[in-house]
């Protein structure tokens, strides 16, 4: 599976989610502040994003099952929308890659050698 379509999947499944957060806290009436629509959703992934904003764009890709195009649904009635997040900065990312990729020293060449910071 492409990482583009890991990232397609979950953030359908999140604006399922997100969604009935929504409707729940506008049920409870009064006893908390009202919903701020769209809801945002951050996605780490630059290709996910316009593939959820616009089915046109995955024509080429029939093999996505039908379920997950719920998230564009619910951008387009306005529930929610997809915005990007740095990848060092999503905090949902939880994966073992980017995990270690954040605790490496990054080596950066000061002329005579390599210094590590």
């Amino acid at each position: 599976m492409s990482i583009t379509k890991a990232e397609y999947i979950v953030a359908a499944k999140a604006s399922i989610e997100a969604v009935w957060m929504m409707k729940f806290i506008d049920r409870l009436g009064g006893v908390v502040p009202s919903n701020k629509r769209p809801m945002e959703m951050l996605c780490d992934n630059a290709l996910a994003i316009p593939m959820a904003n616009d089915l046109r764009i995955l024509k080429g890709a029939k093999h996505f099952q039908r379920k997950y195009h719920y998230i564009h649904e619910v951008i387009q009635e306005h529930e929610t929308v997809l915005k990007k997040v740095h990848t060092d900065d999503n905090v949902a990312d939880v994966t073992p890659q980017n995990q270690l990729l954040r605790r490496i020293p990054r080596m950066e060449d000061d002329g005579d050698n390599a210094c590590v910071h």
